[in-house]
């Protein structure tokens, strides 16, 4: 079960820290996709970006060093809450060529009920943890390390896979054959 509480936890780490990482590249791009919402007051969204950033840098944080791990479960659900809500509203106000503004290993898309539906998964994910982390201890440290070399080692080939298809997609817009 620490195995399994350990992957977990790791796992969605990265998953913020990647998209933390994504947004904070392209700042300006990130609190645009947050105005595209229509949910917040204009002069709030700058704010906002900054906190949400924050915010899931502190969770991966948290959750790459097994720390906390009851109140940070609470609190990535809280936040994975907030972007699903969001979502919602705008697909039922039928504005689905937004971006998602997920970023990271997640990617970007346009918002669907598949993301929801991700987004819920996730979340259930997260209760799991809560769930088995309250008698967790983290004494076996070479396990710990084993699983952070294999994400970030498939963290790196998805980054590194999007960068080709970008470059792909690129490449054919100039003209060229890809094959």
């Amino acid at each position: 079960m620490e195995f399994l509480i350990t992957l977990v936890s790791i796992t969605i780490g990265y998953m913020f820290l990647t998209s933390a990482i994504s947004k904070m590249r392209t700042f300006d791009q990130h609190k645009k996709i947050i105005h595209s919402y229509d949910i917040l007051p204009s002069k709030t969204v700058h704010y906002f970006a900054y906190i949400d950033v924050a915010f899931e840098l502190f969770l991966a944080a948290m959750l790459l060093s097994i720390l906390n791990l009851p109140i940070v479960s609470i609190l990535s659900i809280a936040l994975l809450l907030l972007y699903t809500i969001a979502i919602s509203i705008n697909l039922i106000r039928g504005k689905v060529d937004l971006d998602c503004g997920c970023g990271g290993i997640v990617g970007e898309n346009k918002i669907s009920w598949k993301l929801v539906i991700r987004n819920m998964f996730i979340s259930l994910i997260l209760v799991f943890l809560y769930v088995s982390s309250n008698n967790f201890t983290t004494d076996w440290s070479i396990v710990f390390l084993i699983v952070h070399l294999v994400l970030i080692q498939t963290i790196l080939l998805i980054l590194a896979n999007q960068r080709i298809v970008k470059f792909k997609k690129h490449y054919e817009k100039l003209g060229g054959n890809y094959e």
